[in-house]
Order: structure tokens, then C-alpha cells, then sequence
């Protein structure tokens, strides 16, 4: 699910006005919410901001979220 929203967002990226988005999908325990911030038509940051998921469930597809600085 984290994956699907982040390829959307990597398509979506091109063309958008520079800020932050924020996007909200169902998970297999409720809703998975993320902020992506553009800058220049790239994608700077993505954030986790709200999952219901298990540990362990959810370790893999979290740990493939860039790390930010």
C-alpha cells in the first residue's frame, strides 16, 4: 500500500506546484496517511504521519520510505 502511494506520488510530482500533499489510503487496519513535499518538480520528502498497521506487518514496506535528513 506505502508503495502504490509513493509511485503515485513520484508520478504525480512533474508539473505540481512546489509544497506540501498530503494522501490518504485504506490499510489492512485503517488509514495510512502521508505527506510528500515538492520543490521544483521533485519529490524532497516523504513522511508517514498516521498507520493502524502491526509491527511486523508493516516493518518491510516502512523501512522503503527514504529516510530524510
Amino acid at each position: 500500500m506505502i508503495q502504490r502511494l509513493m509511485l503515485s506520488s513520484l508520478a504525480m510530482a512533474e508539473g505540481m506546484t512546489s509544497g506540501a500533499y498530503e494522501g490518504s489510503a485504506e490499510g489492512r487496519f485503517g488509514t495510512i496517511t502521508v505527506e510528500v513535499t515538492v520543490n521544483d518538480d521533485r519529490i524532497e520528502t516523504v513522511s508517514l504521519k498516521e498507520h493502524h498497521d502491526s509491527t511486523g506487518v508493516s516493518d518491510l514496506p516502512l523501512s522503503r520510505i527514504p529516510r530524510t535528513s
